[in-house]
């Protein structure tokens, strides 16, 4: 269920903690990390470690747009079913790998744990949406969509010539708007957002929108991992 961005940001501030502002693409990437090498193998130990917070005494803001949360569902299917293609596709391998191996020796090799059996692709897709369910998924309000449209205008990251990007640009503008607010509100604690969509929101682009967030004190990571590690947590 969705709530307001007013009533997010007075629940943050009633309760001060670090705030993980997620992008879409962390929730898809939870899914792949076994089949990318590009994408840290311990995203899932870390999203299993963030639905235990609360818990255990520990706590911190987990905060999506509900413009993720639609474009989670749109994807999150076609996400799975690659994931598991993958997964066939590295078993069929493993298999041709050993097969000729004992040919070229003569001696027969343990095949070891079956892929398929773990059933690896639904279990992330189980914890992808676990995660989504867990965080605040936040309205944008329409001041979070003008901005973005003078995103869009001015090339600003993560927009580019070519390449408008307006739903980035919007989710962009609702964690800015939290920073801004949180900020002028005296909040002490961390301010991260968590997108691995490099192309779009790191240095290469104008820049990046780092330049942004320096004034907040506010952090862009482009993983889990790495959010744990700006808010003192170990994987």
């Amino acid at each position: 269920m969705s709530i307001s961005y007013q009533s997010a940001l007075s629940q943050i501030k009633a309760a001060p903690a670090a705030v993980l502002f997620i992008d879409t693409c962390i929730f898809l990437d939870l899914i792949r990390a076994p089949v990318r090498g590009s994408i840290n193998a311990s995203t899932a130990k870390c999203a299993n470690k963030l639905l235990g917070f609360g818990s255990n005494g520990s706590h911190v803001w987990l905060i999506t747009s509900v413009t993720v949360q639609d474009e989670w569902k749109d994807n999150i299917e076609c996400v799975a079913a690659e994931v598991d293609r993958e997964i066939l596709k590295l078993e069929q391998s493993r298999n041709h790998f050993l097969a000729a191996a004992s040919a070229t020796t003569g001696s027969q090799y343990s095949h070891g744990q079956s892929a398929k059996t773990l059933n690896l692709g639904h279990g992330l897709k189980v914890l992808s949406e676990r995660i989504l369910n867990a965080c605040m998924i936040v309205e944008p309000e329409n001041s979070h969509m003008v901005e973005a449209m003078n995103r869009v205008k001015q090339y600003r990251p993560p927009a580019k010539r070519g390449k408008a990007e307006p739903k980035d640009c919007e989710i962009f503008e609702m964690f800015l708007h939290f920073c801004k607010d949180l900020y002028a509100s005296n909040f002490q604690e961390r301010l991260v957002f968590i997108s691995s969509n490099t192309n779009e929101y790191s240095k290469s682009n104008a820049g990046g929108i780092q330049i942004e967030l320096d004034q907040y004190s506010a952090k862009y990571v482009s993983d889990l991992p790495w959010a744990f590690s700006e808010i003192g947590l170990s994987v």
